[in-house]
């Protein structure tokens, strides 16, 4: 069985570990890459042109990063021909969700620990590719 392949966009470390916890709860194999900043998830989107099996099944993605930012990111996955299954979460604050109609789900970063990890656990449920 192939395992769910996910990135997380996200500058903050302690966001990352704390996203890749919620995503161990889940019980869903999965294989996890992080990417701290935009121009490394722009470089991975680009060498996936060159490898399919590099794509992503789910983005997990920061809209708050230090020089090109989640938005431009987000672009970039919705125009690579590419990447035309990969389901996008976004987390951020309200009200940007009005701005995200490309996300395939938008999720609040919540400063409560298990409310953080349950709104994980609920973009996962959201994103996950129907086998």
């Amino acid at each position: 069985m192939r395992k769910l392949q996910v990135w997380i966009v996200d500058d903050s470390d302690s966001d990352v570990y704390l996203i890749q916890l919620a995503l161990s709860k889940t019980g869903v194999p999965m294989e996890v890459k992080p990417f701290s900043n935009g121009d490394q998830a722009i470089d991975a989107i680009a060498a996936c042109q060159e490898n399919q099996e590099l794509v992503p099944d789910i983005v997990l993605l920061d809209m708050h990063l230090p020089g090109m930012d989640g938005l431009e990111i987000l672009s970039a996955i919705r125009a690579a021909a590419h990447f035309p299954n990969v389901r996008v979460g976004v987390f951020g604050q309200p009200p940007e969700h009005e701005t995200m109609p490309a996300a395939d789900c938008y999720r609040r970063k919540v400063g409560d620990l298990d409310e953080f990890i349950a709104e994980i656990e609920f973009a996962v449920s959201q994103l996950r590719p129907v086998a």
